[in-house]
Order: C-alpha cells, then structure tokens, then sequence
C-alpha cells in the first residue's frame, strides 16, 4: 500500500478568499470617504467684542441688574407708661444677615429703608422677644408690637 500526499492548491478558492477580502477593503474605504464632510473655507472665528467700560456691555433689554430690592419698614409705636428700650433688628429668617438695627423705644413710630438681596424670600423682624416674619414679595413691611396670644 503506497501512500501519497496531494500538495495540490485550489486556486479558485484562495481568488475567492482574496476577492472577498478586497471587496470588504474596498466597502471600508469608500465609506470612509463619503462621511467625510468638505468643510468651510472661512475658518476665521467672529471677532469677540470686548467692552472697555460698564456702559458697552450689551445684553437683553429686558435683562434685570438689581441684586437687591429696598424695603420700607414702618414701625406703629405703642403707647406705654414706662420708656422701654430695645434692639430693633431686620434680619434673615436663619439670623446669618443682619439688614438693619436700631435702639428702638417702644412708644415712637419708625419709618426707615433698607435693602435686602433679591433672592432673600422672607425676613424677620425682631424686638425684644416679639419676632415677626415678613414675606418680601411686598416692598412695605408694617411692624406693630402686638403679639398674637396662642389659646
């Protein structure tokens, strides 16, 4: 029994292979070339204004530059038989800022501005032991020295 080895290469199977491959190779390379985008001949950027004072800066005409609003605070006195003194005090509710403070006697009326951030919310008004918290969407804020009894 003779053995025999076939060292025969199939020719048309190793084209096919190679066509395949070049097909493939081919598909890549013009789709690499059509995503590519033919760009804009101008590539100089638009200058950016600078302003060189406050007064060249343009924005929004309906754009809002406060950063504060002021405040009316109007303080009724309440008539007494004996002078009380004492602080009187508008702060923030958490006390952190204070926005106005005087030596208050109890039997004077008050009528004073202050300014308070425009994001503050609400403020309290403090004398003595009598705290009163104020909303700030109204620019006018009434202070009495009544105190509401809890029943």
């Amino acid at each position: 029994m003779k053995w025999h080895l076939d060292c025969t290469i199939d020719y048309k199977y190793q084209n096919n292979k190679l066509m395949r491959r070049l097909i493939y190779l081919f598909a890549a390379i013009a789709l690499i070339a059509s995503s590519c985008k033919k760009g804009s001949d101008d590539l100089t950027p638009e200058p950016i204004a600078v302003a060189k004072n406050f007064k060249e800066i343009k924005t929004d005409p309906n754009f809002n530059w406060e950063t504060t609003h002021e405040f009316t605070l109007i303080v009724k006195g309440l008539p007494t038989e004996a002078i009380i003194t004492n602080t009187l005090k508008v702060t923030s509710v958490d006390g952190k800022s204070i926005y106005f403070t005087s030596l208050h006697q109890m039997n004077q009326s008050l009528t004073t501005k202050f300014i308070i951030p425009i994001d503050q919310k609400e403020i309290l008004v403090q004398y003595g032991s009598i705290n009163k918290k104020y909303i700030t969407s109204k620019k006018q804020i009434d202070f009495d020295f009544t105190v509401e009894n809890p029943e």
